[in-house]
C-alpha cells in the first residue's frame, strides 16, 4: 500500500508539474494575445482617423466638382444665349440687306 502511495504521490507530483506547465503556458500566450489586441485597438483606431480624412476629401472633391458641374452650366447658358443673339443679328442683317437691294432697286427704276 505504501508503495501505491508513493506512485500515486508521483503520478500526482507529474500532473502537477504538467498542469503549471500548461499553465505557465497558457498565461504566455494570454499575454501575447492581449498584446495583438492592443496592437489591433491602436491600428484600428489608426485606420478608422485614416477613414474619416478620406471621407472629408471625398466630400470636399464632390464639392468641387458639383460647383464645376454648376459653373459649366452656366457657361453652356451663356454660350446658347450669345448663339441665339448671333442668330438674331444675323437675321436682322439679312433683313436690312434685302431691305437695301429693294431700296436701291428702287432707286434706279
Amino acid at each position: 500500500e505504501k508503495e501505491d502511495l508513493a506512485m500515486e504521490l508521483t503520478r500526482s507530483q507529474a500532473d502537477a508539474k504538467k498542469v503549471s506547465s500548461e499553465n505557465s503556458s497558457l498565461r504566455e500566450e494570454k499575454d501575447r494575445l492581449e498584446v495583438e489586441l492592443e496592437h489591433s485597438r491602436l491600428e484600428a483606431k489608426e485606420k478608422n482617423g485614416e477613414v474619416s480624412k478620406l471621407r472629408i476629401e471625398l466630400q470636399q472633391y464632390i464639392s468641387e466638382v458639383r460647383r464645376i458641374e454648376q459653373l459649366l452650366r452656366e457657361k453652356e447658358d451663356d454660350r446658347k444665349k450669345i448663339l441665339r443673339q448671333y442668330e438674331d443679328l444675323t437675321r436682322e442683317v439679312q433683313e436690312a440687306e434685302t431691305i437695301n437691294r429693294t431700296l436701291e432697286m428702287q432707286a434706279a427704276n
